[in-house]
């Protein structure tokens, strides 16, 4: 039966009359003959200026074809000089069924076939006449069997986009009762092929952008689910919109005239422009359940006062206010007057898609923030971006100049409080309220910020120190508010990351851990040269004698900025304690350190505390158990902190050979100590030290004093209290038994390692 075709605005002329380059191309190439599949009907020149071909195309059509595609197809191909865009596809046919894959045209026929997924530049490239056709003949022939549209491809949009984009807020359709909801249009983007309008709510518009935004109402509208690329043209008035609507279930005059009337003035101006927002759910095939959602907004050019005088939904008054006609019929065929837009929305960046976008699950965790220099200014809008947390950023700087060089923040943020300015850039990453507050005050000494300190401490669910600080970090440690605490620091030179976790009970505090990190540098090789200031060169940015930076590079910061973010996330979801050393080679390749930290051991002596942990109570017991029958001992070495009168005992430096070992007596000597202490030194940049010694006694004798450990005592007392610090000693015996002594010989504590 022969097709009933679609007669197009233009004309057939000359092959020779083509001006097109690839119009004319195709058309020689069909003119040939060589192309079994396609018949050369005649050349064509569209009303527009376009020039193509309109030919007849042999087709692979099986005897029972899912969708009506006959045999022989005839199309018109059209090409623009400009070559921009793809050649438009029309087939001629006026009873051609609706399938997928069809573009959005003003009007349903002539059909327009979407034949390509690739960019026009990156199929221009290859392009040649035999493709273009077999192209062609491969969009019939998947839609004929019915697999053109795969079971693995996303759903087909309900209508195309156009040129004119809107951003609305993330949850616009939060509101169960569909009440009016007042936004503010802002132009960020105009040009003659397109243009960008933002909605925003009113408490989060400046006072600038209120200025040059136009008012707008937007209500919104749920559809019921529709099958994927049904809606066959492009709605162009206010009856258009009905009618696409009613075929979801929805009345739009009527239930537009229903809201219209109950507005409160105050909230829907008459002066506003109206934006109908509709939620329409897809789903692959009729009677599937929906897959997915589109959104689309349709602005009037009338205003709301206008467009209810013209639909009799009220009278306007001489006044501009206007009176209801209650009961008035609603004259349906004068919405196709009403000229309408169709925009294309999307949804303003919250946390949940921010992180469905980074491949993330989103988390509100309430983090606090201890500093806002440059590491922690990097990491927290990366976290932000990636939907993770809600911040209170706690700092009492302010951004001088020199900070910009390897500062999150801009140059325009100078001489603003570091806190207050990463709030601001936090809240304008995404919509929703990332960083919830922000406390200009020393943590150390808040003041009049205490209660504001001490609350957030209370209310966070982790707390990030990004001080590179030893004095905060030892005050995090000591406070019990709070959750667990994450150290991350940067040695002096930017090359080496270190993050320091707590575990979630926090039977591993930050102190601690930070002793257990100085240890793997003193112990690992590959860390030898971790701490070391390999770039002393200080930078005066100002006149006081305290007015220096270092130089580090930006970039350095920047990576380990992404370390840090990422591994931060990585470390909340779980529960244990970490100790981590990224190092940066020349080449720019990383490696990563990491050791699980050893059970922490405290013991108290009066007033002070000893701080230890298993790893040494281990070593030092094997120590004396590889000595035996003789005793053997050894210095300590570790660090005071007189300030909460605790000693750290870290590691030991074994029995030096020049000792004397017997079975009943211990004389420690001294060759290469001094060089080790020295290189212990250079190694922590002073942040281990002498402690204390200690020694091992045999077996069948207790770790009670002799007569000989107290003459030892004694010379260690007068020997740490010249320096105003506690004499230690510890005597290692049978068992793994070790007792302690702090200050004195009375009231010492043993601590069991077996038992511990």
């Amino acid at each position: 039966m022969a097709a009933n075709l679609i007669e197009i605005p233009g004309e057939r002329v000359a092959a020779k009359s083509l001006q097109v380059p690839k119009a004319r191309e195709l058309c020689t190439f069909l003119a040939s003959g060589v192309y079994p599949y396609g018949k050369l009907e005649s050349p064509f020149r569209s009303s527009d200026g376009r020039e193509g071909v309109i030919t007849k195309l042999s087709l692979e059509v099986g005897q029972e074809p899912v969708h009506d595609v006959h045999q022989v197809e005839q199309v018109l191909l059209l090409f623009s000089s400009a070559d921009e865009w793809y050649p438009e596809v029309l087939s001629l046919r006026a009873d051609f069924p609706q399938v997928s894959h069809l573009l959005l045209t003003e009007h349903e026929y002539p059909r327009s076939l979407c034949i390509y997924e690739e960019p026009y530049p990156v199929v221009r490239l290859s392009w040649t006449p035999v493709r273009f056709l077999e192209r062609i003949r491969m969009w019939f022939r998947d839609t004929a069997r019915g697999v053109l549209h795969r079971d693995d491809q996303p759903l087909e949009p309900i209508l195309m986009p156009g040129p004119r984009r809107l951003v609305v807020p993330a949850d616009l359709f939060s509101q169960a009762n569909n009440a009016p909801e007042k936004l503010w249009i802002i132009p960020r983007y105009l040009s003659p092929a397109s243009e960008l309008l933002i909605a925003k709510r009113a408490e989060r518009t400046t006072w600038q952008e209120q200025q040059q935004a136009l008012g707008y109402l937007a209500t919104t509208f749920q559809c019921s689910a529709q099958t994927h690329g049904v809606i066959r043209r492009l709605p162009k008035n206010l009856l258009d919109v009905h009618d696409l609507m009613a075929a979801t279930g929805v009345d739009l005059l009527s239930v537009l005239r229903e809201r219209m009337l109950t507005w409160n003035r105050q909230e829907a101006p008459l002066g506003a422009r109206l934006i109908l927002i509709a939620f329409f759910p897809k789903t692959r095939s009729a009677g599937k359940p929906p897959e997915v959602s589109d959104i689309w907004a349709f602005l009037t050019v009338e205003t709301i006062r206008q467009l209810g005088g013209a639909l009799g939904f009220w009278q306007v008054l001489p006044n501009g206010q206007v009176a209801a006609l209650i009961g008035a019929d609603i004259d349906r065929q004068k919405a196709s007057a009403i000229e309408v837009s169709v925009l294309n929305p999307s949804f303003a960046l919250n946390r949940s898609h921010a992180a469905l976008l980074n491949g993330y699950t989103p988390s509100a965790i309430r983090i606090m923030a201890v500093g806002a220099g440059a590491l922690g200014s990097q990491v927290i809008p990366k976290l932000v971006r990636g939907g993770f947390g809600s911040w209170v950023i706690v700092d009492n700087d302010y951004l001088l100049p020199h900070n910009v060089a390897r500062h999150e923040l801009p140059e325009s943020a100078v001489g603003f409080p570091k806190a207050q300015a990463m709030q601001i850039l936090g809240n304008n990453i995404i919509e929703d309220q990332a960083v919830s507050g922000a406390i200009i005050a020393d943590i150390l000494h808040p003041r009049d910020k205490r209660e504001q300190v001490e609350t957030a401490l209370k209310n966070a669910d982790l707390i990030l120190d990004f001080s590179a600080s030893i004095p905060v970090a030892r005050h995090l440690a000591a406070s019990s508010l709070g959750p667990r605490r994450i150290s991350a620091f940067l040695n002096s030179d930017a090359s080496d990351l270190v993050l320091l976790a707590e575990d979630a009970e926090r039977q591993f505090p930050l102190d601690c851990l930070e002793m257990q990190y100085y240890r793997e540098v003193i112990t690992r090789p590959e860390l030898a040269d971790h701490l070391a200031k390999k770039n002393d060169k200080r930078i005066r940015y100002a006149q006081t004698c305290r007015d220096l930076t270092s130089s580090i590079p930006e970039d350095l910061v920047g990576l380990h900025s992404a370390i840090a973010s990422k591994s931060v996330r990585r470390i909340a979801d779980g529960s244990n304690a970490t100790i981590c050393v990224w190092r940066t080679a020349p080449d720019l390749s990383i490696t990563a350190f990491a050791s699980h930290p050893s059970v922490i051991r405290e013991i108290a002596q009066g007033n002070w505390r000893i701080r230890t942990d298993d790893l040494l109570l281990r070593r030092i017991s094997a120590l004396r158990t590889e000595r035996l029958p003789n005793e053997t001992g050894g210095i300590f070495v570790g660090s005071f902190d007189l300030e909460r009168k605790i000693v750290y005992v870290v590691d030991t430096v074994p029995s030096p050979p020049d000792s004397k070992e017997w079975p009943v007596l211990y004389i420690r000597g001294c060759r290469g100590l001094p060089e080790r202490l020295q290189e212990i030194d250079q190694m922590t940049i002073g942040m281990l030290q002498y402690v204390g010694e200690w020694h091992s006694h045999p077996h069948g004798c207790s770790t009670s004093p002799s007569a000989d450990d107290s003459k030892v005592f004694k010379w260690l007392s007068e020997h740490m209290q010249m320096d105003g610090l506690p004499p230690m000693m510890a005597i290692v015996g049978e068992g793994g038994n070790v007792r302690w002594f702090l200050g004195s010989l009375a009231g010492s504590r043993s601590q069991n390692r077996q038992s511990a």
